[in-house]
Formats: structure tokens, C-alpha cells, sequence
């Protein structure tokens, strides 16, 4: 256990963890953490922040653009009913809630058996051992805490050494039992013991997710091990979620392909994967450059989590083909509605890779445009035709010499969907289900069918005035004439 190599003042620890633009509840559990930490001293006990938020406000500190989403604190040298009493008290102090603007502040036992509570998202607990002693015991392993524990015993519990630091608040020192400051230094991903790494078989695709969004090496020793771990108990909600941090989190999520890959994840979850990775070059090329081209855009555009991850998912299963891209959402668990997204928009960038490269081009481009922007915006997400030409720009790779070709008919897309103000969100529908009633058409399926009429029509530029806009008096003209 050691300080840190450069001393950390109370500003910079604040500075690091708030960073320029906290939330509310990140700033409360400061305060708490605070609070906590002056109270546990003096009567002979100590506070520290540990996990993932120490490692990343030391991230920040070495200039990487993180965000500390929450804080976590071990109490050493207390008793779990002592730590309960003066937490209790804590939250009950009217000077507490009137400094945080609170009427109440809710006291949780979150694992009442180990000494765990949370005070508004801080997590404040004893330190403890974990031990994991079967199969599919990774979930739930047996907890023993303990207040004669010290920080190095307790800190073995954790899966990799970055995430085996600790803070002291009152002293700005950080506490590092297996030399995780020299690995976050260098950007290493090294176990902190190899004899317990295994029992959580998780910790293999964790390894691939960190990997990807720090953008970290995996020490040799742990990539062995990693191979080495059994991970068919692994349940596939615990997986989908590792999936999602490595997509979502990760400015290059081809870190974390490739992570995976050698890590053995590939070949004993997704064997379609690991088959394009082992067979098909070009692909396996092509797949790392897309993620990370969709990631970009999707950062630079501030996309919503929703439609990032669902843009990542088919790209990856316009690479892999649909029916592999099928299994493999399975395999990580996507929701029902990322499935029927992702499927679907494979099989449109399928029919419009076709005929991008001139195969099968459409007689009625703008008709083409407008019918596309409309259907991608009944999507869930709702996507638009900015969002689908990044799907497409990502994947010119996978055209070979007529990639050059395709470039050029994205862009010609691109300009025909700004002049036809169709770019950023679908056309709106000229006549509703109301106006056909007027007219007397009977509700029923014969009403929907007239509706879908109007709209092919809308799209061909049927009803479009002068301006070259759909009119609405032109349309019930239309439909008028076609109800005689």
C-alpha cells in the first residue's frame, strides 16, 4: 500500500470525481462521502472511495475525457450495527438535508447480511472477501465482512488491479495494495489474483469492455488466464450488459472486438464471430473499421444510447449476414425491439446496397427517398436518413472496387434528401385517416389501404404544387376523383 507518486490536494480529489459538469447526484454523494469520512475518523475508523470511481477520476486526472458516474466508500475499523447507527444519523440531520436541498434522505440496507447501504446512489459498505465455489455461482458469490480486514486483504476481491485503488478523502492519498497506479499509468488490464480471477467467469468479458473503452493492453498472464475460464455458465443478461458498456462506452469498439476475440469469447459464445475473425480478412477488417466510423458519428451527433447501440448492432449484422446476425443477438440478449430493429435494417441496407452500386437503381429516386425516410422514422427508435447514410457510409468497405462508386451515390442520396427536406426527418402524411372519413369512407381495412394509396402517390410528387410541395387540396382532389 502506497501514495500515490503525486500528492493529490482536497480540490484536485473534488476536481477529479466532479468533474466540469456533475450531476445533482453525483454532487450529494460527495458531500455524503465527505461527511461520512470526517465521522468514521473520529471515532477511530476510515472511509475510503473505492472501484470504479477512483480509477476514473485518476483517468481524468491523466487527461482521458470520463465521466464518474457514481461513488462507492468501504468503512474500515467498524462494526456493522455502528456503521447502520451513524449512517442512520447521518441521514437524519436537518443540517445535512437543508445543506442538499433535501426533505428526506433514505437510508437503504442493500445486503443487510454483508454490511452494505446506500444513502441517495452512494453505496457505502464494510470490507469484505468474495468467494465462488461453483458453476454459475459468478451472480451471487459468499460474502464474509469484516471490520479487523484491511485494505489489502479486502482489496483482493476485486477482478483487475486498476479497480483495486483507493482514495482517502481527507488525506488525498490514494491507496494501491497491487500495483494498479503503475498499470493505469502504462494502460495495462493485469488480474490482481490469478487464484480467484476465475471464479467469476464474467470477468473475462469485462476484461473486453475495459479493454475497449480505455483503450487498455491485456497483460499476458491475464489473456491466459481469460482464455482459460470456462464460460458456458455465464447467464446472457449478465453478458448483453457487458456488450453494452463495450458499444456504447467505447470510442473504438474495435478494441473490444478484437479483445474478445483473443480473450476466447468468440470462440466459446459467438462462433460466427469467431469465425469471421479466424477466415474472412477483408471482413474482419471491414467489421473494425464500421464500429468505430459509427461510434464517431455517433458521438460527434450526440446520438441517444438507444439509437448508438441499435446503429452498432446492424452494422455488425450487415457484416455477419442476417441469419448469423439473428444468433448472435440471442446470444447477447438484445431486446426484442433491437432484434426487430437491427433485422430490419439489414435488410434495407441490403436492398439499398444493391442499388447504390447501379445494379437495380431506382427509376424515381426522390419517390425512392421519401418512401425510405418515411419508413425509417416508424422505427423504434425512431431513425431518420442521416442515421441510415452513416450505416451506409460505415459499410463502403464491404464493396471492394466499387466502393469508390458507392461513396458517390450516398452522397448524391444525401443531397437529394436536403433538397427534398427529407434529411433529418420523414415527410409528413398529406391526408389522415380523419380527412378520408369525411369523404365517407368506412373505417375498416379498405380506409388503411386508401391511406397507403395517398401516400405512394405523395411520394411519386402526385400532389405537389408549384413550390414543389404535396398540396392537400390536390390530394382530396385525387381521392375524390378515385371514390366516384
Amino acid at each position: 500500500m502506497y501514495k500515490a507518486p503525486v500528492a493529490l490536494t482536497i480540490k484536485d480529489v473534488r476536481s477529479f470525481i466532479l468533474g466540469s459538469h456533475p450531476g445533482s447526484d453525483l454532487k450529494i454523494q460527495y458531500f455524503l462521502a465527505s461527511q461520512i469520512a470526517k465521522r468514521a475518523e473520529s471515532k477511530g475508523g476510515r472511509a475510503l472511495l473505492v472501484g470504479g470511481c477512483v480509477r476514473d477520476a485518476l483517468l481524468r486526472r491523466q487527461g482521458k475525457d470520463l465521466v464518474v458516474k457514481d461513488v462507492d466508500m468501504e468503512v474500515y475499523g467498524w462494526q456493522s450495527a455502528e456503521l447502520r447507527n451513524m449512517l442512520a444519523s447521518l441521514a437524519a440531520d436537518p443540517m445535512i438535508k437543508r445543506r442538499l436541498g433535501l426533505k428526506r434522505i433514505q437510508l437503504n440496507e442493500v445486503g443487510r447480511q454483508f454490511g452494505v447501504f446506500n444513502l441517495v446512489g452512494l453505496d457505502i459498505a464494510l470490507p469484505r472477501t468474495e468467494s465462488r465455489t461453483g458453476p454459475g455461482l459468478g451472480r451471487k458469490p459468499q460474502v464474509i465482512s469484516s471490520a479487523e480486514l484491511d485494505f489489502e486483504q479486502a482489496s483482493r476481491r476485486r477482478d483487475l488491479t486498476i479497480n483495486a485503488l483507493a482514495l482517502d478523502l481527507k488525506r488525498g492519498q490514494v491507496l494501491d495494495a497491487h500495483g494498479g497506479l503503475e498499470d493505469l499509468r502504462k494502460g495495462i488490464l493485469r488480474a490482481v489474483d490469478h487464484r480467484s480471477f476465475g471464479d467469476d467467469p464474467l470477468r473475462v468479458l469485462r476484461v473486453m469492455q475495459f479493454a475497449a473503452r480505455f483503450e487498455f493492453k491485456i497483460h499476458p498472464g491475464t489473456l491466459s488466464l481469460c482464455r482459460a475460464i470456462d464460460l458456458k455458465h455465464l447467464a446472457k443478461e449478465r453478458v448483453g450488459q457487458e456488450w453494452h458498456k463495450m458499444l456504447l462506452w467505447s470510442r473504438k469498439p474495435s478494441i473490444g472486438l478484437q479483445a474478445a476475440n483473443k480473450l476466447g469469447i468468440f470462440d466459446k459464445l459467438n462462433p460466427s464471430l469467431a469465425k469471421l475473425y479466424q477466415a474472412n480478412k477483408k471482413n474482419r477488417v471491414c467489421l473494425g473499421r464500421a464500429v468505430d466510423y459509427t461510434a464517431g458519428k455517433a458521438a460527434l451527433f450526440k446520438a441517444a444510447e438507444n439509437k448508438k447501440q441499435l446503429l452498432l448492432l446492424a452494422v455488425m449484422g450487415c457484416v455477419l449476414g442476417r441469419r448469423d446476425a439473428s444468433v448472435f443477438l440471442k446470444q447477447i440478449n438484445a431486446s426484442g425491439a433491437e432484434t426487430a430493429g437491427c433485422l430490419s435494417l439489414i435488410g434495407l441496407f441490403d436492398k439499398w446496397r444493391v442499388q447504390f452500386i447501379g445494379q437495380k437503381r431506382p427509376t424515381d429516386l426522390d419517390c425512392a427517398v421519401k418512401k425510405l425516410a418515411f419508413e425509417l422514422a416508424a422505427k423504434k427508435p425512431a431513425l431518420n436518413l442521416f442515421d441510415f447514410i452513416i450505416l451506409l457510409e460505415a459499410l463502403t468497405c464491404l464493396d471492394g472496387n466499387n466502393s469508390k462508386k458507392q461513396r458517390q451515390s450516398i452522397n448524391e442520396i444525401k443531397s437529394r434528401a436536403e433538397s427534398l427536406r427529407v434529411l433529418l426527418k420523414p415527410p409528413a402524411a398529406v391526408l389522415s385517416g380523419r380527412d378520408l372519413l369525411k369523404l365517407g369512407v368506412a373505417t375498416g381495412p379498405e380506409l388503411g389501404k386508401l391511406l397507403n394509396l395517398v401516400l405512394e402517390e405523395q411520394f411519386k410528387g402526385t400532389f405537389d404544387n408549384l413550390r414543389g410541395r404535396p398540396s392537400k387540396n390536390l390530394a382530396l382532389e385525387w381521392i375524390r376523383n378515385r371514390l366516384k
